[in-house]
């Protein structure tokens, strides 16, 4: 799930792959080895978590680096030098079923904010003193999966249940979509619309699992879990909010990208695209301000979509990218970066590109030096742009952040 993060070091970045795979392993170890090519980028700083063997979660915020470890644990380091700054343990969940792959997130809220669930709660704590500066915690809410987080709301859900909790005292209302017998039937998801600090919406969509019957839409006061309006619609799509241009985006290319008012989910679309379509999927498509990139995992070209208009930007081909296992895209407001894995093996090279975000032109392409695990890896950018954070998807706990100059 897509969600805010607090001014600091997060800039926007999507996951992108050729072809659907089971998220594999990536348990490269950061070091002077021979099997990093003379020509890599060095890194700014590097840092392994001995003992773990994978990072549960990675969040940005603040200025610092919340990571999430195997164990319930979570370490807090400085965005630009990689230093920590502190670490805690989350209360064991105690459940049975699949838990928060991120336990950890900064919060767009007051200074130094952020928010952990686990333990069957959802608490919100500040600095870097494990989780013993509590503003406030929850009430009871089994196994939550942390899915996303506003100014003014955190959004979580057990597979039967999303639960809206407020940021200002910790204070929940829920929605069951499923039950335990029918929740790998059904499937759903929430997003937060926040239009201005003092209103909130939510919007809950559900769907038959294995059926391309009616997906159930239901809009919700953010506040008290009153209905709004039920409405259904004949296929599933994504939506994400955005409000800066105060527009909630529905996609689910090849076939939906389009924009609409969702204060009036009856009227036509304020604009849709359909010129960049032909071969994009839902995992090539990410949303800054201005702009939206898809990627085309056929010839690794990425095009944009004018966030507020609609109409076609500039498109661009990676000829490498072409032939990548993964791809991934980080974007500021001046440049984006295109980073993928290549090579065949169990371990995979990285390559970063620099582009212009006016025209998708090549400033530079380099080796990263790093070496993942069938390829799979995540990346971003810091907002001031000049570090580019790497580290493996799973099974490698290691973070390196390389210098974009």
């Amino acid at each position: 799930m897509i969600h805010d993060t607090p001014r600091g070091v997060r800039a926007t970045s999507f996951l992108l792959t050729s072809s659907i795979l089971a998220i594999a392993a990536a348990n490269w170890a950061i070091s002077g080895s021979s099997e990093i090519p003379p020509n890599r980028l060095d890194w700014t700083w590097n840092r392994t978590f001995p003992g773990y063997d994978n990072l549960v979660g990675m969040e940005f915020g603040w200025g610092k680096i919340y990571v999430t470890l195997s164990g319930n644990q979570a370490e807090f380091l400085d965005a630009a030098t990689g230093h920590s700054l502190g670490e805690g343990t989350a209360p064991s969940q105690g459940c049975f079923i699949w838990t928060s792959t991120t336990i950890v997130m900064p919060l767009p809220g007051p200074p130094d904010t952020a928010v952990m669930a686990g333990g069957n709660r959802v608490l919100e704590f500040t600095g870097t003193d494990g989780f013993k500066n509590e503003t406030w915690i929850s009430s009871r809410f089994d196994c939550p999966y942390l899915q996303s987080v506003s100014t003014q709301a955190i959004t979580v859900t057990n597979f039967t249940t999303f639960g809206v909790v407020s940021t200002k005292d910790g204070s929940m209302w829920t929605v069951n979509y499923a039950t335990y017998e029918t929740h790998g039937d059904v499937d759903g998801n929430i997003y937060l619309i926040e239009p201005d600090p003092a209103s909130l919406v939510v919007l809950v969509v559900s769907w038959p699992s294995f059926s391309s019957g009616a997906t159930n839409n239901t809009l919700y006061d953010g506040y008290t879990g009153k209905v709004i309006w039920e409405k259904s619609s004949d296929a599933v799509n994504f939506f994400k909010y955005s409000p800066v241009t105060q527009l909630l985006y529905e996609y689910n290319p090849p076939n939906v990208l389009q924009a609409r008012d969702w204060k009036n989910w009856d009227a036509s679309p304020v604009w849709t695209a359909s010129v960049l379509l032909s071969k994009f999927n839902y995992q090539g498509i990410v949303f800054t301000d201005t702009l939206i990139f898809l990627f085309d995992g056929d010839n690794g070209g990425v095009g944009t979509v004018d966030a507020h208009t609609g109409s076609q930007g500039w498109r661009v081909n990676s000829t490498a990218a072409a032939s990548a296992k993964l791809v991934r895209v980080s974007a500021t407001e001046k440049f984006w970066y295109l980073t993928y894995s290549k090579g065949s093996g169990d371990y995979m090279a990285v390559d970063i590109e620099k582009r212009s975000i006016l025209d998708g032109s090549l400033i530079w392409s380099k080796d990263s030096g790093a070496r993942v695990q069938y390829g799979w890896f995540d990346t971003t950018v810091s907002s001031d742009e000049s570090l580019l954070y790497l580290w493996p998807r799973t099974q490698g706990a290691w973070l390196a952040a390389y210098p974009t100059n």
